[in-house]
């Protein structure tokens, strides 16, 4: 199990998205830390494409804060950065059989196992079943050394010959990625989770949802050309016959043959105690149920403040309400508007569940952001919320004093003031 990593932009990567990268490499050193790698491109003065390789045995976060993996990273118009995290199955841990592997003009990153390409003993120190796949990708071609391959592969390589970047993988391997709001920038990762770890990091409107890379097609980016192109191979899947596969259950009647959930096996050949009964009742999936004091789950919580239900809105007792009458009262007169104490908790009792909802649904003042009910927020006018973010933010924090705790429609932030001109 590595991890594969990685994005490509149009023109040059700016400070926040080479921080976005750091941020997939950092989460990808969870599939493996034996060694590292990164591959980034760059243009050059003559507008032709260069490249630059590191490599080291150590996990990512190290590689990535050296002093040489800096020196690249910063090279002016770089717009490509590839990366690679190992966990060793076969071939010596050395910075040899460290990704990213250049065969021929292929840099490539794989993600995987291919049991009949594993080198042997003799040879571990130079090779491993990665660079075997590699070779034979260059000699033969892309659909004829997948289908000479007998295990999983998900693979990120660049071609320097035709100036393409290029992603494959089968139905063993993840592969997923994740353009920003403007599809100028094209991120992936091994697992989806980091690329919505991401999104939900640095704010759900700048990153269109995560998706995975389509099985046993080829997804092709010409160098310079954010426009990509999908072609279907012509691959034909294997059938794993190991007795004690990666996957699946051992088939005990001595075949060696097992189901795997993509495969069609001849159920002759597979007796009958493996195959699992169908589920005797469906199970029904509740809707989340959060607290309206502190926002959080229930099973989190520990205010005695009625909830409501993400489906549904109950109605608010008479007595509550007049509770928040006395609560919005009385923090009006200890905290005048222009005291900065007054979005820092104010309004954080008790609250109707339809004004909770409709203050969240409206947005974040400041960002514009939608926030969720478990979201930390704080009310700057009865109506209005501003995200935890955007409160810490000392612009957007002298603006909400300015203007007496409200935000008007349309205020954007930029260069460091605030600007009411609607967008």
């Amino acid at each position: 199990m590595c991890g594969l990593f990685g994005a490509y932009t149009r023109g040059d990567f700016s400070f926040q998205e080479l921080r976005n990268v750091e941020t997939l490499a950092v989460l990808s050193t969870l599939r493996g830390k034996h060694s590292s790698g990164l591959v980034t491109v760059h243009t050059k003065k003559n507008n032709k494409a260069a490249f630059k390789v590191r490599r080291g045995v150590m996990p990512m976060p190290e590689l990535w804060e050296q002093a040489e993996t800096k020196q690249i990273l910063n090279i002016p118009k770089t717009y490509l950065i590839s990366g690679h995290t190992r966990l060793a199955t076969n071939g010596k841990v050395n910075e040899r059989n460290a990704h990213p592997i250049q065969e021929g003009p292929l840099i490539a990153c794989h993600n995987g196992m291919i049991k009949n390409m594993e080198p042997p003993k003799s040879e571990e120190e130079t090779s491993s079943d990665s660079r075997v796949l590699i070779q034979t990708i260059n000699k033969k071609g892309l659909t004829a050394a997948l289908n000479d391959a007998d295990g999983s592969y998900a693979i990120v390589y660049l071609d320097l010959e035709l100036g393409t970047l290029n992603f494959i993988r089968n139905v063993e391997r993840p592969l997923n990625f994740m353009w920003n709001t403007a599809k100028t920038t094209l991120y992936w990762a091994s697992e989806s989770h980091f690329l919505h770890f991401l999104r939900d990091r640095e704010g759900r409107g700048s990153f269109q949802e995560p998706k995975a890379f389509e099985p046993l097609h080829l997804h092709t980016f010409k160098l310079g050309n954010m426009k990509g192109d999908k072609v279907k191979l012509n691959i034909t899947p294997k059938v794993w016959t190991s007795n004690w596969p990666e996957y699946g259950v051992p088939d005990t009647s001595g075949t060696g043959i097992f189901k795997k959930a993509h495969e069609v096996i001849d159920t002759a050949l597979k007796p009958t105690h493996l195959l699992l009964p169908a589920p005797s009742k469906k199970r029904e999936l509740k809707p989340p149920v959060y607290c309206i004091r502190c926002s959080k789950a229930e099973e989190y919580c520990v205010c005695t403040a009625p909830r409501w239900s993400s489906t549904s809105v109950p109605e608010v007792p008479k007595k509550l309400e007049q509770q928040v009458e006395k609560a919005v009262a009385t923090a009006a007169r200890l905290f005048p508007l222009r005291d900065p104490r007054l979005y820092r908790g104010w309004l954080r009792q008790v609250k109707p569940a339809t004004e909770w909802l409709d203050g969240l649904s409206a947005g974040c003042a400041a960002c514009k952001n939608i926030m969720w009910p478990e979201s930390r927020v704080h009310w700057i006018s009865p109506k209005q919320v501003v995200c935890d973010k955007c409160e810490r933010d000392p612009i957007v924090h002298e603006y909400i004093r300015a203007n007496e705790g409200r935000m008007f429609p349309g205020a954007l932030v930029t260069g460091g003031t605030i600007s009411d001109t609607k967008h």
